[in-house]
């Protein structure tokens, strides 16, 4: 491994612990297990609940562009975290503490900060009104990844880039699609 690529995974465990320990704080545990929690889908689902009872069917191509993004960011998290088997991180240092388990076995890439990031995308280019939301929401679900030692700061980083980016792929052509 090269110089940079030690001193990045130095770097990256560094913040690991750092936030890791503050789990030994009941609040900020109990806040990043809940921020976790809403990622595993109770956020989404709420946010379709919220749209369409506020826009009703006039949402549809935000609700189409949400669908089609989840979908690929499924589909491409499970596919990449297949092929690299990256440990996660509470398995690999022994410091490390979780409170919750992992809903699989590898760590790479992050798809609880890649369905946040491409929501909020979705979010911010369809109804904007609730991006103000969306974006801190987005934020803590991928810091609490990190702080609950279930993924690296990479992981997040990349699944967060990779959602945003799937996100405005779906929308472009759903308005490339749908103009009107």
């Amino acid at each position: 491994m090269s110089a940079l690529g030690e001193r990045v995974i130095l770097h990256e465990c560094r913040i690991l612990r750092w936030l890791n320990h503050g789990l030994e704080r009941s609040l900020f545990c109990s806040t990043m297990v809940f921020a976790s929690r809403l990622g595993d889908g109770v956020a989404w689902y709420t946010l379709v609940m919220v749209v369409l009872w506020w826009q009703g069917l006039a949402a549809w191509r935000g609700l189409l562009a949400a669908s089609i993004a989840t979908g690929v960011c499924i589909a491409l998290f499970k596919l990449v975290k297949r092929r690299t088997s990256r440990p996660r991180p509470f398995e690999v240092m022994a410091d490390l503490h979780t409170a919750l388990p992992p809903l699989d076995d590898w760590s790479f890439p992050s798809g609880h900060a890649m369905n946040a990031f491409s929501a909020a995308v979705v979010v911010q280019i369809f109804f904007p009104a609730l991006a103000l939301v969306i974006w801190p929401l987005a934020v803590l679900i991928a810091v609490s990844r990190v702080a609950l030692g279930l993924h690296y700061p990479s992981d997040v980083v990349v699944g967060a880039a990779l959602g945003a980016l799937i996100a405005g792929a779906s929308s472009y052509a759903v308005l490339s699609l749908f103009p009107y």
